[in-house]
C-alpha cells in the first residue's frame, strides 16, 4: 500500500456517515442516556438540571464507579482526585471492566509494530470496542473532544449508560477479540502513514476511532491486510 493510499485508509476505514440532521446540542446530545444514568444511580441531577455540557468532575467520576462495582460484582477501583479528562476517564473504565490488562497489551502491540502509539491509545481502543466513546457524525463534529479535555457530563452518561445496557458478554467478548490482537510488520512507509494517523488521535476532527479502525480492521474475519 502507498503512503498516499495508507493515509486515506486511516482517514476513511470504517467511516459509515449517517444522514445529515440537525446539530445537537452540546448538553442534549445524548438526552436517553441522561435518563438511564440518572435512573439507575450513576449520576447525580445538577441544581441547574443535567448540564450535560458541564465537566464531570471527579465526585462524579467517583459516584459512577461506586454505582458500577456492585453491577459489575466487583470492589471499586481508586480514583484520582484530579478533574477526569475523556482519556482518564475512559482508562477508569476500562480499569473498573477489568480491561486494563488487555489495554496494555494492545499498547504493546502497537508500540512493537514500530507506530508510537500515544500513552492512552490501548484504553481508547478497548473503550471503543466496547461501545464506550461516541463517534459523532460530521454535523455534530465540534462535540468531539480532544483526549486533554474536561470529560463532559453527557460523555459520561453515555458511557455509563452503555455499560449499564450491557447484555453479559461484552467485556469477555472484548477480551477475546483484542487479546488475540497484533500487527504485521509494516515497510517505512506504512508504518510513517499509520504513526501520523495516530497523532492525529489528538485531535478532535481526525478522532483515534479513524486510526484504529484501519489497526482493528485486519483482525475481523475476511478483512484486507494493509
Amino acid at each position: 500500500m502507498t503512503l498516499r493510499a495508507c493515509l486515506a485508509a486511516a482517514a476513511l476505514a470504517g467511516a459509515v456517515v449517517p444522514p445529515a440532521h440537525a446539530a445537537s446540542s452540546a448538553a442534549h446530545w445524548d438526552a436517553a442516556e441522561q435518563r438511564t444514568a440518572l435512573r439507575s444511580g450513576l449520576m447525580a441531577p445538577d441544581p441547574r438540571g443535567f448540564d450535560g455540557a458541564a465537566p464531570l468532575g471527579a465526585p462524579g467520576l467517583r459516584q459512577g464507579i461506586a454505582g458500577l462495582a456492585p453491577r459489575l460484582g466487583v470492589p471499586a477501583i481508586s480514583v484520582p482526585q484530579a478533574t477526569p479528562t475523556v482519556a482518564s476517564f475512559d482508562r477508569a473504565l476500562v480499569a473498573q471492566l477489568g480491561l486494563l490488562d488487555v489495554a496494555r497489551s494492545v499498547q504493546a502491540q502497537a508500540a512493537r509494530a514500530g507506530l508510537r502509539p500515544p500513552a492512552r491509545f490501548g484504553t481508547e481502543v478497548v473503550a471503543r470496542q466496547l461501545g464506550l466513546r461516541e463517534n459523532h457524525p460530521a454535523a455534530d463534529d465540534r462535540l468531539e473532544r480532544f483526549p486533554s479535555d474536561p470529560v463532559t457530563r453527557a460523555q459520561a452518561a453515555w458511557s455509563l449508560a452503555r455499560v449499564v445496557r450491557f447484555g453479559g458478554w461484552e467485556v469477555d467478548y472484548a477480551r477475546s477479540l483484542l487479546s488475540g490482537f497484533s500487527l504485521p510488520s509494516y515497510s517505512p512507509a506504512q508504518r510513517q502513514a499509520l504513526s501520523i494517523a495516530l497523532s492525529r488521535s489528538a485531535t478532535r476532527t481526525c478522532g483515534a476511532a479513524r486510526a484504529t479502525d484501519v489497526l482493528l480492521a485486519r483482525r475481523r474475519p475476511g478483512a484486507r491486510r494493509l
